[in-house]
């Protein structure tokens, strides 16, 4: 884990500590990963928060591109992985206001999107225990 200050941390630590995240998930979760594929960037382009709806970068922390599993019908195949787009600058300042370990925030970030393949909306996932 990087001890770095947040403002010194690259877009490749910051992908590594991801990949370190994904890790620690039991490997029931991660098998399901395996047509995903976590890309960090930045911030979230312009196109991406006018299709939210959003107005500044720093109200998407990441995003979900693909069809979640439940969706997936029996013809399903020979697709382009699904895309977890991780926003480095976004949670990076989100896991200051919260007063958390980078990390764990990037956790909290990728283990939301990861919810959004299993199939769960944004509101499933405020109703779920611990989140």
């Amino acid at each position: 884990m990087s001890r770095l200050p947040c403002e010194e941390i690259t877009l490749e630590q910051f992908q590594s500590m991801a990949e370190e995240q994904l890790g620690l998930l039991p490997a029931h979760f991660r098998d399901a990963l395996q047509n995903v594929v976590i890309v960090v960037e930045r911030q979230a382009g312009e196109e991406q928060l006018a299709a939210l709806d959003l107005d500044a970068p720093d109200e998407l922390l990441g995003l979900y591109q693909g069809e979640p599993l439940p969706s997936r019908g029996s013809g399903y195949s020979g697709q382009l992985p699904d895309v977890i787009h991780l926003y480095m600058d976004a949670i990076i300042q989100y896991s200051r206001q919260g007063n958390k370990l980078l990390p764990e925030a990037i956790r909290e970030v990728l283990m939301h999107e990861i919810g959004h393949h299993f199939g769960l909306s944004d509101a499933d996932m405020t109703d779920v225990p611990g989140d």
